[in-house]
């Protein structure tokens, strides 16, 4: 049976850890519907709306959620007002909002960015002299003059000045993933590549 582990590499707002969905999504913490609830709570949220959303019998999605969230920390009488789909107002709203978020414009945005930072790295990992010097030769190609394009190397300086300003906020960006951050040091390399293999597929 596929670990709820691996099941959940490449969903949106998937955890690295153990600790607080919204630690690792920040932007989880300015919506209002999951303000309210616990740690534990929004770990359910997730589960429930995303790591099992296709799994089709009530009762074995309730009980897979709380496994993976509450664990051993929920009594029975709980458990089973869930199950009896008893589910208090604050957890059907969450649930609701949690459902909304679509993963394809998120991926396409990571893309994106993603394709931007690769194209600024291109800019400026070229050779300065080599770029910007213009020579002149005769008609048999003997090199007769040689200088700096000081025009053209003001145009990449500035350049270059706008991508460090950019950089900082592009990383923020990439870090949080739109959703899809990096699960663990060991799944970087795989999950560097998530959005454009998802574009890749369209």
């Amino acid at each position: 049976m596929e670990s709820s582990k691996k099941k959940s590499e490449g969903l949106v707002f998937s955890p690295r850890g153990t600790r607080d969905l919204r630690v690792y999504h920040p932007e989880l913490s300015t919506v209002d519907e999951f303000k309210p609830l616990t740690a534990v709570e929004l770990r359910f949220v997730w589960c429930f709306s995303v790591l099992y959303l296709d799994v089709k019998n009530f009762k074995d999605r309730i009980t897979k959620s709380v496994v993976d969230s509450y664990g051993k920390n929920i009594d029975e009488w709980d458990l089973n007002k869930l199950i009896n789909n008893e589910i208090p107002i604050k957890l059907e709203r969450a649930i609701e909002k949690m459902i909304s978020f679509d993963p394809t414009p998120r991926l396409k945005a990571r893309y994106i960015t993603e394709r931007i930072f690769s194209a600024y790295n291109t800019i400026v990992d070229i050779d300065v002299k080599e770029a910007f010097t213009v020579r002149k030769k005769t008609l048999d190609g003997t090199l007769i003059e040689e200088e700096m394009d000081w025009g053209k190397l003001s145009q990449f300086v500035n350049a270059t000045s706008k991508i460090t300003e950019a950089i900082p906020k592009m990383i923020e960006e990439l870090e949080q993933g739109y959703g899809f951050g990096k699960s663990k040091e060991s799944d970087q390399d795989r999950d560097v590549g998530l959005a454009e293999e998802f574009m890749n597929g369209q």
